[in-house]
């Protein structure tokens, strides 16, 4: 049976490997470009839905 290990506290950048937020916008811009722009559309509607809620409107 296949093991999956997570670690965190930074192991991943202290062995110089791209896991950061950034680098997988920088994949799905490459890859999976409609996926991104849909995503990200949705991320605006619910920050502006949350901001709204959140001031009491």
């Amino acid at each position: 049976m296949p093991e999956l290990y997570i670690i965190g506290n930074g192991f991943d950048k202290g062995h110089g490997l791209k896991t950061s937020y950034w680098n997988f916008r920088e994949y799905l811009e490459k890859y999976e470009e409609d996926f991104l722009v849909q995503m990200e559309k949705e991320c605006i509607k619910f920050r502006v839905t949350g901001f709204a809620i959140y001031m009491g409107d």
